[in-house]
């Protein structure tokens, strides 16, 4: 009837009145979010380029006094070495490379309160470096050290690019003689010698080994052509806190050796080395052939008793 569909007819619209109304409401909460995000949005690129700014002052400061801390350099200087007090002249300094380029202003500088430099650095051994940048090689005069301060003081020089100093300190030094091992094809191309001293002992031409462990197949490295011993004058050190490398020459020619490559490392003693060897011979050959010999008497005994 009319009053039927009148009456479906108001309750849709009453309807339709509630869901615009939920919409209405539903944009009025997605705007306050929107507008919320983007409150945030700004507050937190305000505080960041805050802090940017607070940051830019900050390096620039630093390098705005760098000239000045640069020209109070000129005269005395104060150095906290870690923890470590020490005084001297910025002349003295300049005789390093490394503590040249930071009186120069080619990097930023780091000051206590009371104008020392700081230096991230262990002390101990900071006052021999000093000696050698005032007296040269000749600080090295006397002085006895352990072959861990040895070390220690070559990584402190290595780090303060005094490389005469470490070059003083490796061992086998700069300047000194020490015995190699080098690839025995390399240096017969450079001597044209074909009998060689090499690592097995033996002196024959490279790759053509006759020793005892070649003949019975086992691992000799002159299967692999070797390495030759050769007397060399060092000529160079390097190393930053890795492998050193030695440059020696032989015959006319320049080679890069490591450690390995030693003959004697200066750590060890000539007994420690010969014990060394002794003990691998007898683990390689004699202890095979006393089990060979045991084997034989069991076998024999067995043969008794049977």
């Amino acid at each position: 009837s009319l009053h039927e569909v009148a009456s479906m007819a108001a309750r849709v619209e009453q309807r339709m009145a509630q869901v615009r109304q939920e919409v209405s409401q539903l944009d009025e909460e997605a705007s306050a979010k929107r507008r919320r995000i983007l409150d945030e949005a700004l507050e937190e690129r305000a505080r960041i380029m805050e802090e940017l700014q607070q940051e830019r002052s900050r390096v620039e400061g630093l390098l705005g006094s760098l000239p000045k801390v640069c020209e109070q350099m000129q005269g005395r200087v104060k150095l906290n070495i870690g923890g470590a007090k020490f005084e001297t002249s910025a002349e003295t300094l300049r005789n390093s490379q490394w503590f040249a380029s930071l009186i120069g202003g080619n990097f930023a500088v780091n000051l206590d309160p009371d104008g020392s430099l700081f230096i991230d650095r262990d002390g101990t051994h900071f006052r021999t470096i000093l000696n050698y940048l005032r007296m040269g090689l000749a600080a090295s005069r006397g002085l006895e050290l352990s072959p861990a301060q040895k070390q220690q003081l070559l990584e402190e020089a290595e780090f303060y690019q005094l490389h005469e100093l470490s070059g003083m300190l490796a061992c086998p030094a700069v300047r000194s003689r020490a015995k190699v091992y080098l690839p025995s094809v390399d240096v017969h191309s450079v001597s044209g010698s074909t009998r060689l001293k090499h690592l097995c002992g033996f002196v024959h031409e490279p790759g053509k080994c006759d020793c005892l462990l070649c003949t019975r197949r086992r691992d000799c490295p002159c299967n692999r052509q070797g390495s030759a011993m050769v007397t060399t004058a060092v000529k160079g050190y390097r190393h930053n806190a890795g492998e050193p490398i030695w440059e020696v020459e032989a015959f006319g020619h320049v080679f890069e050796v490591s450690s390995s490559q030693l003959v004697l490392p200066c750590e060890q003693k000539l007994d420690e080395v010969l014990t060394q060897f002794v003990t691998s011979v007898v683990r390689k050959e004699v202890r095979p052939l006393q089990q060979q010999v045991s084997d034989l008497g069991n076998f024999a005994d067995a043969e008794i008793v049977d």
